[in-house]
């Protein structure tokens, strides 16, 4: 069983780390939300129950292989259909019983709503959800504190920079942004050095600081900002 360690944020927003990556519990009265499942392919289902023992509803804001790993032990999945192709290719199984969730979707879960954005770039259905009234993004890997990822099969680079204009342009009154790798929360201004850095590189003006030796890609910082591409 991978090792899990959960962090209370607010009285109820748990945060749990799994080495590397973290996924996101928050609970209701009756019912409760789990925002990604990890690495691991055992053991988040108990976690969470040692947590709350309301029924638990899974949100997938992307399929990349550390945030499905656990995905397989719980009923209620969302996800964008977009991502449907990568879940299959990264959990290596034909077939998943989900319900599909697109952008501008109102998520409502015992009193809370939270509004789901699309933002492909990352993974073309790379998910975000905002909870307005307390002006909290839930991020996956489209905004952190760490290395994001934009090369090989599913990263779009064009897209992303289109999704993180698309972010702004939406106006949000953002409190803190909570991701999935890196410290959390984060400020919600990250947004714009994320966004002007990876349009530095787009244009050729920012050159790399570090060539990775075990891949043909390259490390780019700009002030928090970091890339892998």
């Amino acid at each position: 069983m991978a090792e899990y360690r959960a962090v209370q944020l607010e009285e109820d927003i748990w945060a749990i780390e799994e080495g590397f990556v973290r996924s996101y519990l928050i609970l209701g009265q009756k019912d409760s939300l789990l925002i990604d499942a990890g690495f691991a392919a055992s053991g988040l289902d108990e976690f969470v129950r040692s947590i709350t023992p309301n029924p638990v509803t899974l949100f997938l804001t992307h399929a990349d292989h550390d945030h499905i790993g656990c995905s397989h032990l719980f009923e209620n999945i969302l996800m964008h259909p977009d991502e449907y192709t990568n879940y299959l290719n990264q959990a290596r199984v034909e077939h998943l019983d989900y319900t599909p969730i697109e952008d501008g979707h109102q998520l409502l879960f015992d009193g809370r709503e939270m509004q789901v954005i699309h933002l492909p770039g990352h993974t073309p259905g790379s998910l975000l959800l905002y909870d307005r009234e307390h002006g909290y993004l839930f991020s996956g890997d489209t905004i952190a504190d760490s290395a994001i990822y934009l090369f090989g099969q599913e990263r779009n680079i064009k897209q992303y920079i289109d999704s993180l204009r698309r972010l702004e342009a939406l106006h949000l009154d953002i409190r803190w942004i909570f991701p999935s790798h890196g410290r959390t929360p984060v400020e919600a201004d990250l947004v714009t050095d994320i966004r002007d850095g990876i349009e530095l590189i787009a244009d050729g003006t920012l050159p790399p600081i570090q060539m990775m030796e075990e891949g043909d890609y390259h490390l780019y910082q700009w002030k928090r900002a970091q890339f892998y591409i």
